[in-house]
């Protein structure tokens, strides 16, 4: 379906392939769009967007946190990638692998792990939080206050 949607692939390549699946419960819950569907047209527009030129054009300080374990992007080539577009025009970054973490920064049991709910990884906020004020740290005088007069 996504090569379809980023224009690599036919539309009716999707339906020969899907065509033993239709009766299927999850194929359902799929809904794949129509032929006709808007999202045939769009969705190339956002998924063949080459986000690294928008990378080489950042110039503030740079916070990279990834999931060890996320299985949705490729931590080592992303942070490969990113790290190069941000070498090239001189643009500072803190690279982070959260420890066991997913994708979206949570802890979750692996196949044949005890059971536990998902939860943030410990800290994560924390971290951001003091890498940020560590970034914006500015001295600056401190004024004496002003006094001002009492009104009546």
């Amino acid at each position: 379906m996504l090569d379809v949607a980023c224009g690599t692939k036919p539309y009716h390549e999707l339906e020969t392939a899907s065509q033993p699946f239709r009766d299927q419960e999850w194929y359902k819950w799929l809904a794949i769009p129509p032929k006709d569907s808007y999202l045939w047209t769009w969705y190339p527009k956002i998924g063949n967007l080459d986000t690294l030129v928008f990378w080489r054009q950042v110039r503030a300080p740079v916070l990279l946190v990834y999931g060890e374990r996320d299985e949705l992007e490729p931590v080592d080539e992303s942070l490969a990638k990113i790290e190069a577009s941000l070498d090239v025009v001189h643009t500072p970054y803190t690279a982070l692998i959260v420890p066991n973490a997913q994708h979206n920064l949570t802890l979750q049991p692996k196949p044949n792990e005890p059971f536990f709910w998902w939860k943030s990884a410990p800290g994560i906020i924390n971290l951001v939080v003091a890498w940020v004020q560590h970034e914006t740290a500015v001295s600056v005088p401190i004024e004496s206050p002003k006094v001002l007069p009492k009104t009546q």
